[in-house]
């Protein structure tokens, strides 16, 4: 218990300090910059979250099978020789993409963008390899570490560019691919027992790299398929309704993002945890934790009122965005609880198969959903329908683990619809301080239902 607390510490930190620096680039990047060249940044983001799945599957797989082991026992030349061929497949693959832009007729700020894009990808989807190993063997503190570099440097040369007065989005560019280029060296220094061996292709090589690919994939297909549910509609606003439509949007998404990336690092430190708790334990768990979750995250939502008012005072070029986020903040709700819970009871499981196909179904429903929404040529319905495609996959996946654990049918199984559908109608309908008071006072009527649940889980957690 004390090391997973230290571990969490450490995951928690590092997040932390990630939340605070992209926060602060939230708040200030949008006032200093114009709306487009924001757009464009943003773009540059966004794409870059898709391309870090290039991988295609070996570092899930890694940090599946490493986690609870100790760093001594892994296989140092077979690491070595995944890490470099992963290296060279990017580098293949971003070369090639270099070429093919040339085939475009793309204006000079979005070509340099894409450029941006690969050469970013080059350097951290090999890293994401060796932050998983750092990860699944308990080296939570090298880990964070890394992220601090990247994030303080960054930060720096931010902070230079503002005083030397030399801001824009190529200078922007630069920085946050030179701030990758510091925490991979970073980690290189802590990892060079496992990277830089001399290694040769080998059956034992090719035996691993495939054992950590086939079971990887399937994460990396769940994965990107969770991202694209809310990628879709982002990627139809930036192609029909143009970057400064995309711009609006993105601010309120990163701004979720922002909470649901620190949510999830809990999930992280959780699966090396978990794997070695008794499976009866498991199961008598995931009722009181379900309902706990809920009501944490429903508590979440309320960030809601203070960043509105934010982006109204602070930002009033992008008020439009305001709209978007009574739609866009439930999500964090699903997604949080996705990585926090479901995730990590169906790896335990070994039950990735369903969630590959769960997730490659309601990304089907988005699409299908988005293509239809378009003909009445309104991007706010691009969103009002995700928290109702959320709560699908949701319940889906809800009533699948209860199955697992030999868990009944019970009320709180549409808790989360419940909760997002009520915090999307008090804000809908009252456009005032009321707002916040009724839907507080909803959540303490929540707590009344969940209390008892709750109470157990802190009795079945004490003893461990």
């Amino acid at each position: 218990m004390k090391r997973f607390i230290r571990n969490l510490s450490y995951s928690l930190s590092g997040n932390i300090l990630s939340m605070l620096t992209s926060t602060g680039i939230l708040l200030f990047l949008p006032k200093i910059m114009g709306i487009e060249d924001y757009g464009y940044w943003q773009l540059y983001m966004f794409y870059l979250v898709y391309t870090g799945y290039l991988s295609f599957g070996t570092n899930e797989g890694a940090f599946i099978r490493y986690s609870g082991k100790d760093y001594s026992e892994l296989p140092k030349e077979l690491i070595s020789f995944q890490y470099q061929f992963l290296l060279f497949i990017n580098i293949v693959i971003g070369f090639i993409g270099f070429i093919t832009l040339f085939f475009f007729q793309l204006n000079f700020t979005r070509l340099v963008t894409f450029w941006a894009v690969i050469i970013s990808t080059i350097l951290i989807t090999p890293r994401y390899f060796l932050c998983n190993i750092l990860q699944a063997t308990h080296h939570f503190k090298e880990n964070t570490l890394s992220v601090v570099v990247e994030k303080m440097s960054f930060l720096v040369l931010f902070g230079l560019l503002i005083i030397l007065g030399k801001l824009s989005l190529l200078s922007l560019l630069v920085i946050d691919i030179l701030s990758k280029v510091f925490s991979t060296a970073y980690i290189f220094n802590k990892l060079s027992d496992s990277i830089f061996l001399i290694v040769k292709f080998s059956k034992a090589s090719y035996l691993e790299f495939k054992l950590n690919l086939i079971l990887g994939i399937k994460i990396v297909i769940s994965n990107l398929s969770g991202l694209l549910i809310i990628g879709i509609p982002r990627f139809f606003i930036e192609f029909y309704w143009g970057v400064v439509a995309f711009s609006k949007v993105s601010l309120v998404v990163s701004f979720a993002n922002l909470v649901i990336t620190l949510i999830n690092s809990v999930g992280f430190v959780s699966l090396p945890s978990l794997v070695k708790v008794d499976e009866n334990l498991l199961k008598k768990l995931y009722q009181p934790t379900t309902e706990l979750l809920s009501l944490l995250l429903g508590v979440v939502l309320i960030l809601y009122y203070p960043l509105a008012w934010f982006i109204n005072y602070w930002l009033p070029n992008y008020q439009g965005a305001i709209s978007y986020m009574v739609f866009i903040f439930p999500i964090i709700l699903f997604e949080s609880k996705m990585a926090l819970l479901y995730n990590t009871y169906l790896k335990i499981f070994r039950r990735e198969d369903f969630l590959m196909w769960i997730n490659l179904f309601t990304v089907f429903l988005t699409l299908i959903s988005c293509s239809l929404l378009l003909l009445l040529n309104n991007s706010m319905l691009l969103f009002f329908i995700l928290p109702f495609i959320y709560s699908c996959r949701s319940f889906c996946v809800e009533y699948y683990i209860r199955k697992l654990v030999g868990s009944g049918f019970a009320f709180t199984i549409v808790l989360d619809f419940l909760i997002s559908l009520i915090f999307m109608g008090i804000n809908l309908c009252i456009r005032n301080e009321m707002a916040i008071v009724v839907y507080i006072t909803f959540l303490v009527v929540v707590l009344g239902i969940v209390f008892k649940e709750v109470s157990k889980l802190f009795r079945l957690i004490k003893p461990v």
